[in-house]
């Protein structure tokens, strides 16, 4: 910004142009992170920050992040609010994302800061961030309870009609869950 200045010196006024200059914010997604795997029908954490860049703070603003998988097909996506960065300042975020209809295979989590076009930057091509991959793995196979009567026995092992006899057994659960 330039503007011009009038000074008073002792013999008069003296004019002069000064230039003033101020960067604007500059939103920047940096450090974005997700577990290596995780499971379909789950949710994954993403985390990141935000770093205001420029020289003066960006007010408060919203925060996109997008699942989309190899073929950069959109999974999932979600806008989140993120508060007022100071200059040269930054904010860390964690969010949860649903892999609601996830298949296994690679997906990529992606971070894009402003995304309401609420803050005025000197940069708005740096808004996106690049991909951060993870693979989708299928749930394990949960094995269903499986109860199995073991160690029976009779006592006594011969009997008479109308006599009582006292039967003993275990049951065992072989499957993978509680009965």
């Amino acid at each position: 910004n330039t503007g011009d200045v009038t000074i008073p010196d002792a013999g008069g006024y003296v004019s002069s142009t000064i230039t003033i200059s101020s960067t604007l914010a500059d939103l920047v997604p940096q450090s974005i992170s997700v577990p290596s795997q995780a499971t379909a029908g789950a949710s994954v954490t993403v985390s990141y920050t935000v770093a205001n860049t420029g020289g003066t703070a960006a007010p408060a603003s919203h925060t996109k992040v997008q699942i989309k998988d190899a073929s950069n097909v959109l999974l999932t996506q979600q806008t989140f609010s993120t508060s007022a960065i100071g200059a040269n300042l930054s904010v860390n975020e964690s969010r949860s994302m649903s892999l609601a209809g996830a298949i296994a295979g690679t997906y990529y989590a992606y971070v894009i800061v402003d995304n309401n076009s609420e803050v005025t930057q000197s940069n708005y091509a740096n808004d996106l961030s690049s991909g951060t991959s993870f693979t989708v793995i299928n749930p394990t196979t949960v094995t269903l309870a499986d109860l199995v009567p073991q160690s029976i026995s009779v006592v006594p092992s011969s009997a008479t009609v109308g006599a009582s006899v006292t039967v003993s057994y275990t049951v065992a659960n072989t499957g993978g869950t509680a009965a």
